[in-house]
């Protein structure tokens, strides 16, 4: 019988590992970094969820032309935009969306005094 050649390769060494390349550590800290803004914003959003709503049933009011409704939904965003932040845009909105309400059910009284806290949250710095 004839003999089986064997196969007389040697096993190669194991590679090191390779330097420079982006490190374990750092694939963390930037892994934290994402999930940390992503959930910061999803609080935020989630947090002026009831001025939004309050506003959206304020818009939809004053569409189908029940500006009572609407001046109700109104002051109930602006209380809950003032909670979130006492010069935020969401007050802003608001008060545009009241003083125009007003205009719209003949109170210009009420009308200019939104539009006075309008322009004072504006100039304040």
């Amino acid at each position: 019988m004839a003999k089986r050649k064997t196969n007389s390769r040697r096993r190669r060494a194991p590679r090191p590992k390779r330097r420079g390349g982006v490190s374990d550590w750092a694939k963390i800290v930037v892994t934290a970094v994402v999930f940390g803004l992503a959930g910061w914003l999803a609080y935020d959003y989630n947090d002026s969820r009831h001025w939004r709503a309050f506003n959206d049933s304020g818009d939809s009011a004053y569409r189908r032309g029940n500006y009572n409704y609407a001046e109700r939904m109104y002051i109930q965003a602006l209380q809950e935009g003032i909670r979130l932040d006492p010069r935020g845009s969401e007050v802003a909105e608001t008060l545009a969306d009241l003083s125009r309400t007003y205009q719209d059910q003949n109170r210009p009284d009420m009308a200019s005094r939104a539009i006075d806290q309008l322009r004072q949250l504006r100039s304040s710095p």
